[in-house]
């Protein structure tokens, strides 16, 4: 599970957080962090800082390429030596800022609506657009293997792929400068032919991809979905309403509500769901 999302060529801060039967503990020595790319390879390691009980951060180096990574805590909490793993994917881009949602009409306290409640509603909202539309609006890393047929090209699972990060065949990495991408997810290479199975890989899957995909920025109407969306998400945590209400009365009479869930409606906001359709159909994509 995605725990978080930072945008590459910046740095950042990671938090890591220890807990004994639900309650926060700090360890009782220093906490060593370890930090993977999707494929095992090294980013950095090193001791992360206490910054309140049981809450650790650490220094990410600036990341120049999208990517998911797995970093590790370990620290002996509670008498027992523990690791956990937090999952943080880094991508072109975000939809809306922090500022931006906090910004929004009832957003304001900061207690009922902490940090990281904001960044979980973005990134809601940010899932909800790309399931619902099928192609992300920032760039996002893929890594997918293939079985390779002896042909020149290669289909990926992604359309609108942005640019390829590593390519190997049959456990060896191959150079890709001059292969051609094309928009519904075609790799052409301009050196030969993708090698079929061999040695370990003889079962197949030996042609492993690893590249970016998706448009480079959101238009001004999808960033409004999903600030409209993280403003929904924050606003329902505190909604007393029962689940299945359909209508509800007021001093005008009665209000309908939005059903989410049929065709149509990926989400309970007729206006995000009017746009998000417009986008889905192909009328409302971006160059970028």
């Amino acid at each position: 599970m995605i725990t978080g999302r930072i945008v590459k060529d910046s740095g950042t801060l990671l938090y890591g957080y220890f807990y004994v039967d639900g309650v926060l503990t700090s360890a009782s020595g220093t906490v060593s962090v370890v930090v993977t790319k999707e494929d095992g390879t090294s980013v950095t390691s090193g001791t992360a800082t206490s910054v309140a009980v049981g809450t650790y951060s650490f220094s990410l180096p600036v990341q120049t390429s999208c990517n998911v990574l797995t970093v590790a805590w370990t620290g002996n909490v509670g008498g027992l030596t523990s690791t956990i793993r937090t999952r943080v994917e880094v991508v072109g881009g975000r939809y809306c800022t922090l500022a931006e949602v906090r910004a929004l009409d009832g957003l304001s306290d900061t207690n009922l609506f902490p940090v990281a409640t904001l960044e979980d509603a973005i990134r809601y909202a940010e899932d909800t657009i790309d399931r619902y539309i099928g192609v992300p609006y920032t760039h996002r890393y893929a890594r997918e293997t293939f079985d390779g047929d002896g042909s020149g090209s290669i289909m990926l699972h992604h359309t609108k792929p942005y640019r390829l990060l590593s390519v190997k065949e049959n456990g060896t990495s191959v150079s890709f400068t001059d292969w051609a991408l094309y928009d519904h997810g075609l790799v052409v290479r301009d050196d030969g032919f993708f090698a079929t199975p061999a040695g370990s890989y003889i079962a197949g899957k030996n042609i492993e991809i690893q590249y970016e995909y998706g448009y480079e920025y959101p238009p001004d109407d999808i960033a409004w979905c999903a600030r409209t969306l993280a403003r929904y998400y924050c606003v329902e945590l505190f909604n007393r309403l029962p689940d299945r209400s359909t209508a509800i009365q007021n001093e005008y009479g009665t209000v309908n509500l939005a059903m989410a869930g049929g065709q149509g409606r990926p989400t309970a906001l007729p206006d995000v769901n009017a746009i998000l359709n417009r986008y889905r159909s192909g009328g409302g994509l971006v160059v970028g």
